[in-house]
């Protein structure tokens, strides 16, 4: 079911949420870039979930209950999910929120309390925090928080930073088998 309430200008609609966001309405690449076997409309990003509630006045839409973000570069999930759009539509920010885990095409997964997409000046960047894990086959890292800079394609681990890599060959003269950075 759904309410509108007409005064305060709020949608809220109870189960079963499909939300398909025009990617003409995000300012960068990001989340824009081509290329993936995604089941997502190349053009839009689907969101799914159990709950979600619709703020015109202030241009934020909230979502909750089994939320599935769908691109065609990262699939991401969470309990909780909030959409900030400026007053000219364009997507400002996305906060994921409880149980975060994202999906890249290549299998890359990382997992984390809660992460954070925004654009200042121009530039993307995607933050991934507390106790952020990101996994990649036998490869693991582990961080207080990643930071992601698509600009300059930079990632920065911080706080508490831990990487291992398998080697490729059993206990070769001179290298360890974990690394760990701090």
């Amino acid at each position: 079911g759904f309410i509108f309430t007409p005064s305060n200008h709020i949608l809220i609609i109870s189960n079963q949420v499909e939300t398909r966001v025009a990617k003409s309405l995000i300012k960068s690449s990001m989340l824009a870039a081509p290329i993936t076997n995604a089941a997502a409309d190349a053009g839009q990003i689907l969101i799914i979930a159990d709950h979600g509630q619709f703020d015109f006045d202030s241009n934020v839409v909230n979502y909750a209950g089994n939320v599935h973000m769908i691109d065609q570069q990262l699939d991401m999930t969470s309990d909780l999910l909030t959409i900030h759009f400026t007053t000219n539509g364009v997507l400002e920010s996305i906060l994921a929120r409880q149980n975060v885990v994202l999906t890249t095409t290549n299998n890359g997964r990382a997992t984390g309390a809660t992460a954070f997409y925004y654009v200042t000046n121009g530039n993307e960047t995607m933050r991934l925090t507390t106790d952020a894990i990101w996994r990649n086959g036998d490869e693991e890292a582990k961080a207080n928080e990643y930071i992601y800079n698509s600009a300059r394609h930079l990632l920065t681990a911080t706080g508490h930073v831990r990487v291992q890599w398998p080697n490729a060959e059993p206990n070769p003269p001179g290298r360890n088998t974990n690394s760990t950075a701090l």
